[in-house]
């Protein structure tokens, strides 16, 4: 009796941990391509300045300093079929409005992740086409609610930076997709989102109108940047088969049925 209680505690042990995945990390070892500048009125900016920017930059991590715009991670969790969350930590969070710089939107591909081999040379123009977009209503507060959009790519915001002071000038990473405008798209989810300023992170929660397998394949690629672009994240995660949770629960129970009929 007792090795059978111990076996159906086993089974419900299993099958929660297969309802509810372990979160993939996705570590930053993504750069990103065109580090650039913008001017302020009045400024001298020598011939080949950009030349100079890109060969300084192009294969910096962070443009900037670490303590305002490092991304270190992104954790993704599938939560029942159709629920994503995401985790975002970054040193950005507790510094968001600086130098007139604001959150930036959730890109998602649902056909796999094929950033370009050398990622110092990955921009809008050459990287990862993205199927969702994950947009906040609010790109300067603290929470708020969230849209899921199938993306049109002329809504595409790429990053950029405020002009600077008069003469001075002001570096960031351009070409890259920081947020959607949608333009009367209808949503394909929504939900919430929620900056920590103490734990540096931005929690985005996404609840969608489809099961994932219904959205895209078995690997999803995801995306984030601030506006100016000064640390991209992106990375990828696999997606569980919608029957594969089903089949687990389908064996154990066949499993625990033997063996009551063996110690009947």
């Amino acid at each position: 009796m007792k090795r059978g209680l111990a076996f159906v505690c086993w089974v419900i042990i299993l099958s929660a941990q297969a309802a509810n995945a372990v979160p993939v990390t996705i570590n930053d070892t993504f750069i990103g391509g065109r580090p650039n500048f913008v001017a302020g009125a009045g400024a001298v900016i020598p011939p080949n300045y950009l030349d100079t920017v890109r060969a300084n930059y192009g294969s910096s991590d962070i443009i900037g300093h670490a303590d305002s715009f490092d991304v270190t991670s992104m954790s993704v969790d599938l939560i029942g079929s159709n629920t994503l969350s995401v985790v975002i930590h970054s040193t950005f969070f507790d510094n968001i409005g600086e130098l007139g710089i604001g959150l930036g939107d959730l890109f998602i591909s649902t056909d796999g992740w094929n950033p370009v081999a050398d990622t110092t040379q990955d921009y809008i123009g050459n990287g990862e086409d993205w199927e969702i977009a994950v947009s906040l209503d609010n790109y300067n507060a603290l929470a708020g609610n969230l849209n899921a959009y199938n993306v049109v790519a002329n809504n595409i915001v790429q990053s950029w930076v405020d002009p600077p002071a008069p003469g001075l000038a002001r570096l960031y990473r351009g070409e890259q997709e920081v947020r959607y405008a949608a333009n009367g798209e209808q949503s394909i989810g929504g939900g919430n989102w929620v900056v920590d300023t103490v734990a540096n992170t931005l929690t985005l929660n996404v609840v969608f109108g489809q099961d994932f397998a219904d959205i895209g394949g078995a690997v999803w690629g995801f995306h984030w940047v601030m506006t100016c672009g000064n640390d991209v994240i992106e990375g990828a995660t696999s997606i569980p088969e919608p029957g594969t949770f089903a089949l687990l629960l389908a064996g154990l129970g066949a499993a625990a049925a033997r063996r009551r009929r063996r110690t009947a």
